[in-house]
């Protein structure tokens, strides 16, 4: 008599791929260093385990060269690509000598490799380990972390891409970028009118130098570094705003939460406005000359603009 089929039989590796191809994931670069040398590999099976206390579990093929650093070096990074770095991700899953070539890297709490333009990083210090299949399973204690503005790589199907929030969502932001932009103008515009007059040249320097690091990431209209751009205009208005002084003020401004804002609406946006990029040197120069009523004629004119900005980009990404 036939023996009945197993009910729980093993799917090929042909098929498992497939199908688990369709769960989306984010792409980092796990990194560690042994002896000074620095080891590298892309990898998009990681994710947060637990918060108290706060863990990171990532799996790493055992036969990778990485993999057996990590277990000498009792530590790994986890340093989350952004969107447009899939060559960072190419670099790292090919085999090479030199993982790092061209990377720009700094070294953290546990002494190693953290990838400078990474969206974000984890230093995990290994609690354990466990083998299971073709891959080890790290659990890792995280013991510094930082992220900064911007989006994702993301995984799916075997390619690369970015996420696509939902036209509500997109929405949303746009509304609250909008508003956002329009509370700092007048909150710009009341500091310059209480304080403008008896700021030193240091302090009008700093905005200055904030004004020069925005406007070196963009060549006419093209943005060289969407990210960095943005996060360069939050830093030049806030700079603004310090100018009071005054931590509440500060405070009120950071509430606003722009950063993030201005990451979501503006995001996959290439070009910049050459008008609105004008229009806030001509603020700085009323800044540095002190001339209250011009600075704040052009503080709330660079506010309206950019609300329109936002409703433009927000329009073109709904058709």
């Amino acid at each position: 008599m036939p023996s009945a089929p197993d009910p729980v039989a093993d799917i090929d590796g042909a098929t498992f791929r497939r199908v688990v191809g369709h769960l989306a994931s984010g792409v980092t670069v796990i990194s560690c260093a042994v002896d000074g040398k620095p080891h590298g590999m892309t990898a998009s099976s990681v994710t947060s385990l637990s918060a108290d206390p706060p863990m990171m579990l990532a799996c790493v093929n055992r036969s990778a060269p990485t993999s057996v650093a990590i277990r000498a070096a009792g530590g790994f990074v986890v340093n989350v690509l952004r969107a447009g770095q899939e060559h960072m991700a190419q670099q790292f899953a090919r085999p090479s000598d030199d993982k790092f070539a061209g990377v720009a890297t700094t070294y953290g709490a546990l002494s190693m490799p953290v990838l400078r333009e990474a969206l974000a990083y984890l230093e995990c210090e290994v609690r354990e380990q466990v083998d299971a299949g073709t891959h080890t399973i790290l659990l890792g204690r995280v013991v510094n972390a930082s992220a900064s503005d911007g989006e994702p790589l993301a995984y799916f199907r075997g390619g690369f891409g970015r996420l696509q929030p939902s036209p509500e969502a997109a929405a949303a932001d746009s509304r609250a970028t909008q508003k956002a932009v329009s509370a700092r103008g007048v909150l710009e515009a009341g500091v310059i009118a209480v304080a403008l007059a008896g700021v030193g040249d240091r302090e009008l320097r700093t905005v200055a130098r904030e004004f020069v690091r925005m406007d070196d990431l963009h060549s006419e209209d093209v943005l060289v570094d969407v990210d960095g751009f943005f996060s360069a205009n939050v830093d030049f208005h806030r700079s603004i705003v310090e100018l009071a002084s005054n931590p509440v003020v500060t405070s009120a401004l950071d509430r606003l939460d722009l950063g993030p804002l201005l990451a979501r609406t503006q995001a996959g946006a290439t070009r910049c406005s050459v008008e609105l990029i004008e229009v806030q040197r001509d603020l700085l120069t009323a800044l540095l000359d002190r001339d209250v009523d011009a600075a704040i004629e052009y503080v709330l004119a660079y506010a309206a603009m950019a609300v329109d900005r936002t409703r433009e980009l927000s329009g073109a990404n709904e058709h």
